[in-house]
């Protein structure tokens, strides 16, 4: 199938398909990049991007403004249809846990309104609705929504830190204060330059605790010529395309796997929870990088500084994983660009909308 046969076809109805990514800016990203493939040129497709309002929490609320205000800006092509939940979940939902994550408590708010997107989407009608397409988290929920429409439902299912010449270590997971503090000796013991985007808490929480409290002034002023340690949100894609880059230390997120392929970034995967760990079982089958699998899971283990900061070296001396993760790069390249296997699915699936 060629890119033109979508782009050339005058008999085949424009597409209208709506897209619902779940809580929280790791979510929001992935979604973007598809409204946008949804309505280049090559697809011809009407796009309706849902907006959850409010953010998950006022951690992310800049960042999340900041990130769709610049999106829908260079894609007016692309409509914004913002869904305002109307009660946030009750405390006592949450009675045996001190605070809530924020997350589940937003798959509880999506759960109970999610019936009030009906009567929105069904308005939409230039032209009628072909398709939605959902985050994983939010599937359960979106897809009686469809049925309901007589639509089918697409479920997207995917869900830092490196070093000379080159060097990043982005958390996406809070890790405990203890392991924070074991991390700072490893990277320091590693001799690499850093850039070290940290979190203390659950993503979407407000981060308050100063880094000089936490890691000690000594360390920053020990550091501060060879690393820079920020907290909140890190354009990781951004990050990943710098040639200075030579490896991460990843919790195994997809958007860091993904990117990090993209741009053929060996990874040390230390998965925490979630789909992580599958994610790190491809990293490693693909070449991408070495799973570190007796560090633990749910920060069970608590991996002393010593041991963090040799695999650092191992991984930045690593010649054949660098090779192998320059091919990985080349693969990726080939799926997306024109006529790539990426491409042809997208294609194939708008062909059946």
């Amino acid at each position: 199938m060629s890119m033109s046969r979508i782009g050339d076809s005058q008999k085949r109805a424009v597409a209208h398909v709506a897209l619902f990514p779940s809580a929280g800016i790791g979510h929001l990203v992935p979604f973007l990049r598809l409204a946008a493939m949804l309505a280049s040129p090559n697809c011809q497709c009407r796009v309706t991007l849902i907006a959850v309002q409010p953010p998950v929490s006022g951690a992310e609320s800049n960042e999340l403004s900041n990130e769709l205000s610049a999106f829908f800006a260079s894609h007016p092509q692309i409509n914004r249809l913002d869904f305002h939940l109307p009660i946030p979940s009750s405390p006592s939902e949450f009675a045996d846990a001190e605070k809530p994550d924020p997350f589940f408590a937003r798959f509880l708010d999506i759960s109970s309104s999610v019936h009030l997107l009906h009567p929105l989407l069904a308005s939409l009608s230039t032209p009628p609705l072909s398709a939605i397409f959902a985050d994983f988290a939010v599937a359960a929920d979106i897809n009686r929504l469809a049925d309901e429409l007589s639509i089918p439902l697409y479920i997207g299912a995917g869900s830092f830190t490196a070093f000379p010449p080159h060097g990043t270590i982005r958390a996406l997971t809070a890790l405990s204060k203890e392991q924070i503090r074991e991390l700072r000796n490893g990277l320091e013991r590693s001799g690499c330059r850093f850039l070290w985007a940290i979190k203390t808490t659950k993503v979407g929480k407000d981060e308050r605790e100063d880094l000089q409290d936490l890691l000690g002034s000594s360390f920053l002023e020990r550091t501060k010529k060879k690393g820079l340690v920020c907290k909140g949100w890190v354009e990781q894609e951004q990050v990943s395309a710098h040639p200075v880059i030579g490896g991460f230390v990843s919790h195994c997120g997809w958007n860091s796997v993904t990117e990090a392929a993209r741009f053929g970034v060996p990874i040390l995967a230390w998965p925490l929870n979630g789909d992580q760990k599958l994610n790190a079982e491809v990293t490693e089958k693909a070449g991408l990088g070495v799973w570190m699998r007796h560090w633990g899971w749910l920060g069970e283990n608590l991996v002393k500084g010593q041991e963090i900061g040799d695999q650092i070296i191992q991984l930045m001396q690593d010649k054949t994983l660098r090779v192998k993760a320059k091919k990985v790069k080349e693969e990726a390249r080939k799926a997306y660009e024109v006529g790539g296997s990426s491409k042809k699915v997208l294609l194939e699936i708008i062909e059946n909308l």
